[in-house]
Protein backbone atom coordinates (compact mmCIF):
# COMPACT_ATOMS: atom_id res chain seq x y z
CA UNK A 1 0.00 0.00 0.00
CA UNK A 2 1.12 3.40 -0.88
CA UNK A 3 1.76 6.44 1.95
CA UNK A 4 0.85 9.26 0.62
CA UNK A 5 2.32 12.99 1.78
CA UNK A 6 0.00 15.71 2.35
CA UNK A 7 1.52 17.38 -0.85
CA UNK A 8 0.16 14.18 -2.63
CA UNK A 9 -3.38 14.50 -0.92
CA UNK A 10 -3.88 18.33 -2.09
CA UNK A 11 -2.95 17.75 -5.43
CA UNK A 12 -5.54 15.32 -5.59
CA UNK A 13 -8.45 17.16 -4.19
CA UNK A 14 -6.35 20.67 -5.56
CA UNK A 15 -6.30 22.57 -1.70
CA UNK A 16 -3.00 23.94 -0.33
CA UNK A 17 -0.91 21.40 2.12
CA UNK A 18 -1.98 23.63 4.77
CA UNK A 19 -5.78 22.70 4.61
CA UNK A 20 -4.60 19.12 4.34
CA UNK A 21 -2.67 19.62 7.40
CA UNK A 22 -6.15 21.31 8.80
CA UNK A 23 -7.90 17.70 8.01
CA UNK A 24 -5.20 15.94 10.03
CA UNK A 25 -5.35 17.91 13.01
CA UNK A 26 -9.32 18.26 13.45
CA UNK A 27 -9.47 14.48 12.95
CA UNK A 28 -11.37 14.61 9.48
CA UNK A 29 -8.30 12.70 7.63
CA UNK A 30 -6.38 9.94 9.55
CA UNK A 31 -2.68 10.05 9.19
CA UNK A 32 0.19 8.93 10.91
CA UNK A 33 3.13 10.79 12.18
CA UNK A 34 6.42 9.91 10.93
CA UNK A 35 8.72 11.85 12.49
CA UNK A 36 11.70 10.74 14.93
CA UNK A 37 11.30 13.06 17.33
CA UNK A 38 9.46 15.06 18.95
CA UNK A 39 11.45 18.41 18.62
CA UNK A 40 10.99 18.10 14.81
CA UNK A 41 7.73 19.19 12.80
CA UNK A 42 4.99 16.46 11.67
CA UNK A 43 5.86 14.42 9.12
CA UNK A 44 2.07 12.63 8.16
CA UNK A 45 1.62 10.56 5.67
CA UNK A 46 -1.31 8.63 5.32
CA UNK A 47 -2.59 5.30 3.69
CA UNK A 48 -4.49 5.22 0.40
CA UNK A 49 -6.89 3.56 2.06
CA UNK A 50 -7.23 6.82 4.66
CA UNK A 51 -8.79 8.70 1.31
CA UNK A 52 -11.86 6.46 1.81
CA UNK A 53 -12.00 6.66 5.18
CA UNK A 54 -12.16 10.70 4.12
CA UNK A 55 -14.30 10.97 1.39
CA UNK A 56 -16.80 8.95 4.11
CA UNK A 57 -16.64 11.46 6.42
CA UNK A 58 -16.69 14.23 4.24
CA UNK A 59 -20.02 13.19 2.47
CA UNK A 60 -21.52 12.78 5.82
CA UNK A 61 -20.59 16.49 6.80
CA UNK A 62 -21.76 17.70 3.52
CA UNK A 63 -25.19 16.34 3.54
CA UNK A 64 -25.17 17.57 7.76
CA UNK A 65 -24.44 21.19 6.38
CA UNK A 66 -26.83 20.40 3.57
CA UNK A 67 -29.31 20.19 6.46
CA UNK A 68 -28.82 22.63 8.52
CA UNK A 69 -29.18 25.12 5.77
CA UNK A 70 -32.31 23.46 4.87
CA UNK A 71 -33.60 23.72 8.12
CA UNK A 72 -32.33 27.60 8.26
CA UNK A 73 -34.17 28.32 5.28
CA UNK A 74 -37.54 27.10 6.20
CA UNK A 75 -36.97 28.95 10.07
CA UNK A 76 -36.67 32.04 7.86
CA UNK A 77 -39.80 31.38 6.04
CA UNK A 78 -38.19 30.22 3.12
CA UNK A 79 -39.72 27.33 1.27
CA UNK A 80 -37.74 24.36 -0.95
CA UNK A 81 -39.23 23.37 -3.93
Amino acid sequence: MKKLKPKDVAKHYDVHEDTVRDWIRSQLLPATDCRRSTAQRPRYRMDEDDLEIFEQRRAASQKTREARQLIKGEESGYVHA
